[in-house]
């Protein structure tokens, strides 16, 4: 079962990472008329550069945070995890006194608090969880901080506090699904991932019925809105398979298994499906 949670949390940290790039891709294609996604190291190569330049010409704490929190995502995309973290804190230093970018210093510290999640450096990642849904309440989006509680429940998940996980999740599922205007496609990744963490609260709380229920839910509204071989889709098969192991379908169990490896033979380079703008955790730009 730790198995299986521990591969769906990877998969969804890396992929928040590279859904915010695929983003920032396409919105600088349409600053400029084009859109032209540049190989990775050549970006981060870029980065750097414009970093230098925004810091030589004083540039403002706003586009400097920007792009830093950028190339940390860059850098964690291409699993330089040390850079990456480095990055992102010099972003958190140009933001966090920002009144006007209050949500971009949100979206930065769930990403730097993602990366932490992924080699399991727990206190520092529900620390930065914390104040990502301290801003988001600062801010009134009951949206945004239904995010921030879906992940929050997430790490209690991780901590082995399932009733308080569960009751996280499911607060910020159903906000989710009762707030107007929530449609769109990283709230629906939301959805997916509120749907798989109240999935395993209830395997480990021994509620196998609504365990499946919550897995197989989260599947078929994988499938609607990403490609087979996102990480959505991946994830909630995970799930899929942990509930149907944990209730002695063994056999199922299996198929969902080898189901899964086989979309990841499509799904090596942990990119983003077609349908996807931006992520779960993903930043705002400027």
């Amino acid at each position: 079962m730790k198995a299986y949670f521990r591969s769906f949390s990877v998969a969804f940290g890396v992929w928040n990472a590279a859904c915010f790039l695929l983003w920032a891709t396409m919105v600088c294609g349409a600053q400029t008329g084009r859109q032209v996604e540049l190989p990775l190291q050549e970006r981060i190569h870029n980065n750097i550069a414009k970093i230098t330049a925004l810091e030589a010409a004083q540039g403002s704490g706003r586009d400097l945070g920007y792009t830093w929190a950028v190339l940390g995502a860059e850098y964690s995309t291409a699993g330089e995890f040390t850079d990456s973290e480095n990055a992102y804190n010099h972003a958190i230093h140009y933001l966090e006194n920002d009144s006007a970018e209050l949500m971009l210093y949100a979206d930065v510290l769930d990403q730097l608090g993602s990366l932490y999640r992924i080699y399991m450096r727990l206190p520092e990642a529900m620390n930065c969880r914390k104040k990502a849904l301290e801003v988001r309440e600062r801010l009134g989006d009951p949206v945004e901080i239904a995010r921030s509680q879906s992940h929050l429940a997430e790490m209690k998940l991780i901590l082995h506090h399932y009733k308080e996980s569960f009751h996280d999740a499911d607060m910020a599922y159903q906000t989710m699904i009762r707030t107007p205007g929530s449609e769109k496609d990283w709230d629906r990744s939301d959805l997916v991932s509120a749907l798989i963490v109240r999935s395993y609260a209830q395997c480990a709380m021994h509620k196998l019925t609504e365990c499946l229920a919550d897995a197989q839910h989260a599947l078929s509204m994988a499938r609607t809105n990403f490609a087979e071989n996102s990480v959505p889709v991946c994830a909630a098969l995970i799930a899929v398979g942990a509930a149907k192991l944990k209730s002695g379908d063994a056999a199922d169990a299996e198929a969902k298994k080898v189901e899964w490896e086989l979309s990841q033979t499509e799904h090596a380079s942990m990119r983003p499906c077609a349908q996807c703008t931006v992520s779960a955790y993903a930043l705002r730009g400027p």
